[in-house]
């Protein structure tokens, strides 16, 4: 503790204070998971060098506590199919567009529909179309 050189502990003689362990790197986490209260632990090696720990109490997560977190761990999943049926709905819904301003295109090279600028001739497969010769 009086000699850690971590610069975010090290002002407070190395102690991290009361941090859920999957904060940490797997390395780190695992022997505090594993350590007995109060006994210091054999040199842990990570991507940040070495520590030396010793975990001063467990205590048990409350639900109000990791709430945020499991929100955000189920919300992607559901995010990332929501984006996807609704890309899949774009790129299948029948637009059309007064040539005045622009040509819809399916694709348009992002894998999202979009209006290009008047004049824009949608190629059948863009990605083999031919570069026009230079004059």
């Amino acid at each position: 503790g009086e000699v850690s050189t971590d610069p975010g502990s090290k002002v407070k003689g190395g102690d991290l204070g009361c941090t859920s362990v999957s904060s940490y790197v797997k390395e780190f986490a695992e022997a505090a998971r594993t350590l007995k209260i109060g006994e210091l632990s054999q040199p842990v090696k990570s991507q940040f060098g070495f520590h030396l720990l010793k975990v001063a109490k467990r205590t048990d997560a409350t639900y109000e506590s990791v709430k945020p977190q499991l929100e955000q761990q189920l919300g992607e999943p559901a995010q990332r199919a929501l984006s996807e049926e609704l890309t899949a709905q774009l790129k299948g819904a029948k637009v059309s567009v007064d040539p005045a301003f622009g040509t819809y295109v399916a694709d348009g090279g992002r894998g999202l529909p979009e209006v290009k600028e008047p004049g824009f001739k949608a190629s059948a497969n863009p990605s083999t179309a031919a570069p026009a010769p230079a004059h």
